[in-house]
């Protein structure tokens, strides 16, 4: 095997195994069996298959996964601002309406004309 090839496979292979024990170390803290990244307990590859089999590590949600939750927030944000919206358009106009019938209070005896 040439020997750049092998030095590349060697290194992918410690990226994994260290991953991997990422992962693990996480999920035993996760379930309070380590108290931090310092002090980890020893747990054989047989006992961690075990706690797995009770409590097995959730993987993480990939994009897809994520996709409908933020679509959902986006709309509910959308609706959020389209109520916002229109509530601040109904507010004007009733302020509008109550300026012109005390407008029109205070001054009884002029027309009103509109041009358009």
């Amino acid at each position: 095997m040439n020997e750049k090839l092998s030095d590349f496979l060697t290194a992918q292979k410690e990226i994994k195994e260290k991953e991997k024990l990422e992962a693990r170390n996480q999920h035993l803290k996760k379930l309070g069996l380590t108290e931090d990244d310092k002090t980890p307990i020893n747990v054989t590859d047989e006992e961690y298959e075990e706690i797995c089999q009770y409590c097995p590590p959730k993987k993480p949600r990939t994009m897809e996964e994520n996709f409908p939750i933020l679509l959902r927030k986006v709309k509910s944000i959308r609706r959020l601002v389209i109520f916002y919206v229109i509530f601040t358009l109904v507010i004007f106009f009733a302020i509008l309406a109550i300026i012109a019938a005390i407008w029109i209070k205070l001054h009884p005896d002029e027309q009103i004309i509109i041009h358009l």
